[in-house]
């Protein structure tokens, strides 16, 4: 499948196993309770491609079978609610409203993680998630706080970044990189 556009999933979930890659165009929906799950192949490179146009309505975003490329996800008005079993070689999200990565969101030692929120969206993890990604950065800023609180995380590198308050649980050495910013009134944890 190259191309998923205008599709909405009635009955709460969307499953796509492709050997390819996948671009999501227009509007791609599994409705707000339900469940979006989408595979490329492994060995391929395969990347799944959002451009800000795009729409992607999800209660929860997972990738059971992993992403073999990059998940490139920059729709302006994306409405994910929680990443979880996500593997990808780099993962870069735009979402609309408050975001919870839970379970497992990896990226690699060496890939990278980029996510940005707004217009009021805060991105949590509870302790029992694990982020694996070489660098974490937000091009678009986070308009909420960021509360990562997994005690498995790895996390190589931070910046830029910005954020109305970080708090950040790491079990490796962290390099603050660029500018790592919460704020006037945020706070650094």
């Amino acid at each position: 499948i190259g191309t998923i556009s205008g599709l909405t999933a009635s009955g709460g979930g969307l499953t796509v196993v492709d050997n390819q890659a996948l671009t999501l165009a227009g509007a791609v929906s599994a409705g707000s309770g339900g469940t979006v799950d989408i595979t490329t192949t492994a060995g391929g490179g395969f990347d799944v491609n959002q451009g800000t146009a795009g729409t992607l309505t999800a209660a929860v975003l997972t990738s059971h079978g992993g992403i073999s490329g990059n998940a490139i996800l920059q729709g302006t008005f994306n409405a994910i609610g929680t990443i979880s079993g996500m593997t990808a070689g780099g993962l870069t999200v735009v979402d609309s409203r408050a975001l919870t990565l839970a379970g497992v969101v990896n990226a690699g030692s060496s890939g990278s993680v980029d996510i940005s929120t707004s217009p009021s969206g805060a991105v949590t993890q509870a302790a029992s998630g694990t982020l694996t990604a070489g660098m974490l950065s937000s091009t678009g800023g986070i308009s909420g706080g960021l509360t990562l609180l997994g005690t498995a995380n790895a996390i190589g590198t931070i910046g830029p970044l910005t954020a109305a308050g970080l708090t950040l649980v790491d079990n490796r050495n962290l390099t603050l990189a660029g500018a790592v910013n919460a704020g006037t009134s945020g706070a650094v944890d």
